[in-house]
């Protein structure tokens, strides 16, 4: 197998190979193409009295769950090389992005690869500045390297962040368009509804424009941490998310707020899974944050319908126990079909010793 490090320097690409450099970190905020800025603007039809709602009534009536597909995507990045370019080094960044998509079927509450959903692309982020440079690489490489790679490209006219984040931040973007391109494509193959919702593992706050909002009106994201300092009650007496979700037992979840960014609205609320004596941390531990993309309809009417928010909220709890107790340090937080998703996509990606072989110094 040739070397990738060589077919780039045919283009005429200065590039020096370096100990492999692990930068794929598991907090990866800094790299997200999400927000977590808040509101403190109750969205939700009619508007509740109480900061929190109790949803015990409900939670054992036996019933099919609405949530039927979900969708998680992986990545794996590393340092590889630097390009030298006009007397200045800037990093060559390699990885892996992958998008799962799990489903049940009609008869049976088990989850299992939806194969025609699920994708996985080799990935190398290089600096902008090699400006027509890319095309030719890309060519060559699709050319003479037996394993497709999708050449990137990341800003580097961004002076105030390092460039090790700029090429990360350009994988991330790609495995974040191969998310909304599979949900886009699940609903318009009429597979999501009423009936059959898609979860996300993680939030819904993109920064990217979507193509279509419709396509995610079945849709939620849920995330297992969050941001505990942002407000969410101002005035007088000030609140932010920490102080209201240490106040949640379980069965409770809080009001839905609702976000306002430039292309969307995203309502949120907070949902308890576990009870506060079960876990490690009791004041945040077994609570998730769920968000919803809000409809035109929502919108102009000021706020999602509570029984839909409630639905949704208890069809999510009956999701919990993932893992045996405390064999996962995030076994709170998670809902077992996500779980399953993730673990499939993680084995879908090659070992760390294959994708090293791809870059070796010697052909």
């Amino acid at each position: 197998m040739p070397s990738i490090f060589k077919i780039i320097s045919k283009s005429g690409v200065d590039v020096s190979p370096r100990h492999r450099s692990d930068i794929d970190v598991d907090d990866y905020s800094a790299y997200d193409h999400t927000t977590e800025s808040h509101s403190d603007n109750v969205f939700e039809r009619p508007r509740p009295d109480d900061p929190i709602q109790n949803l015990r009534p409900a939670t054992n009536e036996p019933t099919q769950s609405i949530l039927k597909y979900f969708i998680d995507g992986s990545r794996r990045v590393q340092k590889v090389a630097d390009i030298v370019f006009g007397g200045r080094f800037f990093p060559m960044v390699a990885g892996q992005v992958g998008v799962a998509v799990t489903g049940r079927t009609e008869d049976s509450p088990y989850v299992k690869p939806l194969r025609d959903y699920c994708k996985v692309q080799n990935v190398i982020s290089l600096p902008d500045k090699l400006g027509q440079e890319i095309e030719e690489i890309q060519r060559k490489l699709d050319d003479e390297f037996p394993i497709r790679f999708k050449v990137l490209t990341y800003d580097t006219s961004n002076q105030e962040r390092n460039p090790n984040d700029l090429a990360v931040i350009a994988i991330m973007s790609q495995m974040l368009d191969m998310e909304i391109e599979a949900v886009t494509a699940l609903a318009s193959s009429g597979l999501l509804g009423p009936n059959s919702w898609l979860v996300r593992d993680g939030p819904l706050q993109f920064r990217k424009k979507l193509p279509k909002i419709s396509a995610f009106q079945h849709v939620i994201g849920i995330s297992k941490s969050f941001s505990t300092n942002a407000p969410v009650k101002k005035g007088g007496n000030p609140m932010d998310v920490g102080s209201l979700v240490t106040k949640l037992d379980i069965f409770d979840r809080t009001k839905c707020y609702c976000l306002e960014m430039s292309d969307k609205s995203v309502a949120f609320w907070y949902l308890r899974l576990h009870p506060k004596n079960r876990v490690p941390n009791p004041a945040l531990d077994g609570v998730i944050k769920i968000e919803k993309i809000a409809q035109p309809w929502e919108v102009d009417e000021d706020g999602v319908e509570a029984d839909l928010i409630n639905t949704i909220s208890r069809h999510v709890f009956n999701e919990r126990n993932v893992t045996a107790y405390g064999s996962d340090t995030r076994w709170a937080n998670h809902i077992y079909p996500v779980y399953l998703t993730e673990k499939f996509l993680k084995a879908s990606l090659d070992s760390q010793l294959k994708f090293n072989g791809y870059f070796r110094e010697t052909a």
